[in-house]
């Protein structure tokens, strides 16, 4: 029932291709710039959000996923992938203009479909 194509909504992510280091006026930070590729689409069922929220010494914490179900072979997304669910991207140039708002803590693939673990994150810009 979870991938009957009424229950799916469009899904954008694109995959990490590569990183390089940081350099500024020449000398390496020992920071890295992440690559990604071109955003991709695909229809998944997207389950209803489960989470947590604590308290700690530093502040609180806030911890929220959801899981995706796609039909075997529907797309390539990995533990380094970026999402934009429940929001359209508005893509120029092959690039977003929006920053992601989930990222992939875990991909199961079964004999028919394929289970995606997403978290919520707040991106300040892209």
């Amino acid at each position: 029932m979870r991938l009957l194509e009424r229950n799916k909504q469009t899904i954008y992510y694109c995959n990490y291709v590569s990183a390089s280091l940081t350099t500024v006026d020449g000398n390496y930070t020992g920071g890295r710039n992440k690559t990604y590729g071109k955003i991709k689409t695909t229809r998944a069922y997207v389950k209803t959000a489960t989470g947590n929220s604590t308290t700690e010494p530093f502040g609180s914490i806030s911890t929220k996923h959801r899981m995706l179900y796609y039909e075997n072979g529907a797309a390539d997304i990995n533990d380094n992938s970026l999402l934009w669910v429940g929001i359209d991207p508005d893509i120029k140039n092959d690039m977003p203009t929006v920053p992601h708002n989930y990222t992939v803590s875990g991909v199961a693939v079964g004999l028919n479909h394929t289970r995606v673990s997403i978290n919520k994150v707040t991106v300040s810009g892209s």
